[in-house]
């Protein structure tokens, strides 16, 4: 097993033969080592082409990750608490390009998680402590599903090859990473990695697809499942983990850098995204090195 950074966060990479070439990736999503190492051990296991991609502890980290690498399968706790009180599954599978299959995990056995699970599309809702054998067939349901998803999308794409124009089956609904919200969604988020560091807001984001800021800030919030300044705070934040690791630069200059003018406005934001002051995340992330 090998550590990747990415985005100021440490993400357990799996690195093995077993998982060499796989065709179906995974995420861990739980304040339990425990759960992710479960994950793993299960996913290399398995004899499925599965690879653990990446472990989450954090909602903040999930969506950062999620993000940047794109799974195909997220094992998620589904009580974890996400920025600004939206359903965290709904945030993963607003963010990425493709939703992904969710593996609900909860440690209450309600009626609400349940249904929650249900609406989210999840592929299957576990009890917590979570058994090997109830992880190993959600997964294998998770492979199975997946493999009769991208052999259906094979199957349409070689008859619009053949027909040599696209086709939709009228009773399928769209897939949701081509719907036009989708696509406007992603050019915002991709906008906030570019331009994180400048002086942009809702209006400029809306101005770069052309749209108005009235009509953009519902449109991403329905999409990604948290509003564009939250997204834009957690985007600026995870670039200072990034910078914090320079010990030549002061947090005066890290905040500039990702688009604080204010030292102590940056301060207070990183206090609410990730419950620790700049300084104290500093000195403890330094102090694992």
């Amino acid at each position: 097993m090998i550590q990747v950074t990415v985005a100021g966060e440490t993400a357990m990479v799996t690195s093995n033969k077993s998982g060499a070439g796989a065709d179906f990736t995974v995420m861990s999503v739980d304040a339990s080592e425990r759960v992710h190492e479960a994950v793993e051990n299960i996913a290399r296991e398995s004899g499925h082409p599965l690879r653990v991609i990446a472990r989450a502890s954090s909602p903040s980290e999930a969506i950062e990750l999620a993000a940047r690498l794109q799974p195909d399968i997220v094992v998620l706790d589904i009580q974890l608490q996400s920025p600004g009180g939206a359903v965290l599954g709904r945030q993963l599978q607003g963010l990425l390009d493709r939703q992904p299959l969710l593996i609900c995990l909860t440690g209450a056995q309600r009626f609400d998680r349940a249904r929650l699970a249900v609406q989210l599309g999840a592929v299957d809702l576990l009890p917590k402590p979570v058994t090997r054998e109830d992880l190993a067939q959600a997964l294998q349901k998770a492979v199975a599903t997946l493999r009769s998803m991208r052999h259906h999308e094979q199957e349409r794409m070689a008859m619009e090859r053949r027909l040599g124009q696209a086709i939709q089956t009228p009773s399928a609904p769209p897939r949701p990473h081509r719907t036009r919200s989708s696509q406007i969604a992603q050019a915002v988020r991709r906008y906030v990695e570019a331009h994180y560091a400048e002086n942009i807001s809702l209006q400029s984001a809306a101005d770069y697809v052309r749209l108005s800021a009235s009509y953009l800030g519902p449109l991403f919030k329905a999409v990604c499942g948290l509003s564009f300044r939250t997204y834009l705070r957690i985007v600026r934040i995870a670039r200072a983990k990034d910078l914090m690791r320079d010990p030549a630069l002061n947090l005066s200059e890290i905040a500039q850098r990702v688009g604080f003018e204010d030292e102590n406005y940056f301060s207070q934001v990183f206090l609410e995204v990730t419950g620790m002051r700049p300084g104290q995340y500093r000195n403890s992330s330094l102090g694992q090195q």
